[in-house]
């Protein structure tokens, strides 16, 4: 039943095919030059070669009088500059109405649109049915024509579930059965059938290719129903079954696919099956008519097959289609389920109607994997779940080897657990778990096996699951793929003393096996453990300074990783470790333009260093506010001992004198300043 919504959805949607479905044949207006004096006007309407006039108000008045100034019709056809219900004129100035299908003009249009004014549609509110024209340009909008009357509604169907083509449906006056004096309506809604009525009683009958005419109420134009539908409303038909027509001169053809349940990997090597009805009707009795074998796709270029399609070539009629109905001992049979088009068996499929004119594409039938399920758990030598290891399903018949394909895969879950779907007969599964990556490279972490923990499949043990029953505890238990390590370790941070410094570990196959750690220092060539340095981290001491350090990273399997060889790399070595040095100096005069500098040196990591520093002095000449340096710098080598010293300068003059101590860069320490100025008298 149609819905108060479907019918407004279909009122506009019939309305707004009128120029598509009213079939009228005229010419479309020509583009003439622009004539002298004139301006060229365009507009659209909703109906094809329809009269649309132009009347000019004779004294300039809105109120007239007119006379009639130009007269054209509405676009017929679609072209580059114009479509369908467009035209246009070329007007002088001045005042103008306009009249659409004004007069019977012994069309069509006449019989179904009223007569109507133009009216102003670029605004909403606005009512103006006249217009002034005082330059080129203006175009008037889209009209809609009303229509005499109202419109019929409704359904059809036929015996068939693969033609999908939109019926007609052609309106004749009940006392008129002259086809030439026919307005034809084209329907858009899945099988819903509509058209409008003439004003007046209507009578209609329902156009579908392939099919038998079928008139609304009768057999014939006489024994119709003739419909009077008021105008705005609308009728609902009857419910209309179409007998097909077929064409037994030529061969029709069915093309359609077969694929699995669920997953994108259409099925090849399956026969389907044609069946006809002898009766060509849905009682049969169905009689095998041919069959043929899905493709592989390897044609393609040739045949337009892709893999798991089929396409067959027969007589006219009405069939049925199965797949795979008859299971055989080839494994694409044995792996899957039998299949009918729209159905679950021959009895319940849905009808083909097969014509040399009717397109013989079908649906895809879906078909399930034909055994039950297996079940297990993928787990390591310690019990620990192995996720993403790929599940193979193949053929452990006795005639199989390792060289068939593989039937279906499936991945373990995170809990190293799997469920696939099984065929009929004896099978094997083949556990293939994913590598991991070590410096670039995909490496295995574990080993593959076969069902029954075997190596290959000569030595799997097969199982079986038929349809409908669940066989567990097809378990794998993966022995360790031989260690293999990659780059590392590496060491980070400053070579200071003070500062610690990091290890990275090896990249391996099993990082599940902790490392362990031994750093390392190097001295004068000499290489030595540090005591107690065998954590990832390491604090650079006082004994570091001058020597370089690196850092051993051992692998050692234990013994829960039976058969693994260890691996050890050390890194590289360090930058010289250094330490930090800090200098804070001090001056007072002394008389006699003499002042004595006193420093002190602290090293990080040395209680009481010893060395020496380098003291500079020079005099200083006030320019302004501001002090430079001017003359000569004299500089001393000065010892220090317990990271204390002094030293006692004699200056030329008295001034203002500016000192520097420096602690330089050497093998262990980084360096160091102080300076200062003091004014010598």
């Amino acid at each position: 039943m149609l819905t108060p919504l479907f019918r407004r959805a279909l009122a506009a949607i019939a309305s707004l095919l009128l120029v598509l479905g009213l079939v009228v044949l005229t010419s479309s207006p020509s583009e003439a030059e622009d004539p002298a004096g004139k301006y060229r006007v365009t507009g659209t309407v909703n109906v094809a070669s329809i009269a649309v006039r132009f009347y000019r108000s004779t004294t300039g008045d809105e109120a007239g009088p007119w006379e009639l100034s130009e007269t054209t019709t509405t676009n017929a056809t679609q072209s580059p500059t114009a479509s369908i219900g467009d035209y246009s004129a070329w007007l002088e100035p001045g005042t103008y109405r306009i009249t659409f299908n004004e007069f019977d003009d012994g069309t069509l249009n006449w019989k179904v649109y009223a007569p109507y004014d133009w009216v102003d549609s670029s605004d909403y509110y606005s009512s103006d049915t006249t217009f002034t024209i005082t330059d080129s340009g203006r175009y008037f909008g889209a009209n809609y024509l009303p229509k005499r009357a109202g419109y019929i509604h409704g359904s059809y169907s036929d015996i068939c579930s693969n033609y999908f083509e939109p019926v007609t449906i052609e309106a004749y006056a009940a006392d008129d059965p002259d086809p030439a004096h026919a307005s034809i309506w084209r329907s858009y809604w899945g099988n819903e059938y509509s058209g409008w009525a003439f004003e007046g009683p209507t009578k209609f009958k329902i156009v579908w290719p392939v099919h038998a005419s079928q008139w609304l109420g009768g057999d014939s134009f006489d024994t119709a129903t003739a419909f009077t539908i008021p105008k705005g409303d609308n009728t609902f038909g009857p419910d209309i079954f179409l007998q097909q027509d077929f064409d037994a001169t030529a061969n029709g053809e069915i093309r359609g696919g077969v694929g699995p349940e669920s997953g994108a990997e259409d099925i090849a090597g399956l026969v389907v099956r044609f069946y006809r009805s002898e009766s060509g009707g849905n009682d049969g009795p169905w009689v095998p008519a041919g069959q043929t074998t899905t493709s592989d796709g390897a044609n393609w270029a040739n045949d337009g097959l892709s893999k798991g399609d089929y396409q067959k070539s027969l007589p006219s009629g009405v069939y049925r289609v199965t797949v795979n109905d008859s299971p055989d001992t080839s494994l694409v049979s044995r792996s899957y389920t039998s299949g009918t088009y729209r159905g679950t068996d021959l009895a319940s499929g849905g009808n083909v109607c097969v014509d040399s004119r009717i397109d013989g594409r079908i649906d895809e039938m879906r078909v399930r994997p034909a055994g039950g399920t297996i079940t297990g758990q993928v787990t390591d030598g310690r019990g620990n779940p192995i996720a993403d290891t790929t599940v193979d399903l193949v053929d452990g018949s006795d005639s199989a080897s390792d060289n068939d394909p593989v039937i279906r895969s499936v991945n373990t879950r995170s809990d190293g657990t799997y469920s696939i779907r099984s065929v009929e007969g004896p099978v094997k599964l083949r556990f293939t778990p994913e590598n991991v990556t070590v410096a670039g490279n995909e490496v295995p972490q574990f080993v593959g096996e076969w069902s029954g923990d075997a190596p290959d499949f000569a030595h799997a043990i097969a199982t079986e699951a038929t349809l409908g029953q669940t066989t567990s505890g097809v378990d794998a238990t993966l022995t360790d793929a031989p260690l293999v390590a990659g780059l590392g370790p590496y060491i980070h941070g400053k070579p200071l003393v003070g500062t610690r410094m990091t290890a990275t570990g090896i990249a391996t196959n099993h990082s599940d096996i902790p490392p362990s750690y031994q750093w390392l220092r190097t001295k004068s060539g000499k290489t030595v453990s540090i005591t107690g340095a065998t954590k990832y981290s390491y604090l650079l001491t006082a004994k570091d300074a001058g020597a370089r350090v690196s850092v051993r990273v051992t692998i050692n399997p234990p013994a829960t990783f039976p058969g693994l060889t260890p691996v050890s790399n050390i890194s590289a070595r360090s930058d010289v470790v250094k330490s930090k040095s800090h200098v804070v100096a001090r001056a007072r005069a002394l008389g006699g333009r003499r002042f004595k500098i006193t420093f002190s040196v602290s090293v990080v990591g040395v209680s009481k260093p010893d060395g020496r520093v380098y003291v500079s002095w020079v005099r200083l000449r006030q320019k302004g506010s501001y002090l430079y340096p001017t003359g000569t710098t004299t500089s001393r080598w000065v010892s220090y001992r317990d990271g204390h010293g002094s030293y006692t300068v004699k200056v030329s003059r008295k001034a203002y004198w500016a000192y520097r101590v420096y602690q330089p860069t050497t093998s262990t320490i980084i360096s160091h300043q102080a300076s200062h100025a003091l004014y010598v008298k």
